[in-house]
């Protein structure tokens, strides 16, 4: 019973990194996809100008 209890809680802990992997990855392009879109938004603003 003790064995089975510590692989459960390896399993465990492997699980809370690789989602702490994910959160970390999903951040970034969230970030990414926001840096993009203000990007854009600065581009138009200077194009408006342009004109």
């Amino acid at each position: 019973v003790c064995g089975l209890g510590e692989e459960k809680g390896r399993g465990e802990e492997e699980n809370e990194k690789k989602r702490e992997k994910r959160g970390k990855t999903e951040r970034s392009e969230r970030w990414q996809q926001l840096g993009l879109q203000h990007l854009c938004f600065l581009q138009r603003k200077q194009r408006r100008g342009c004109v």
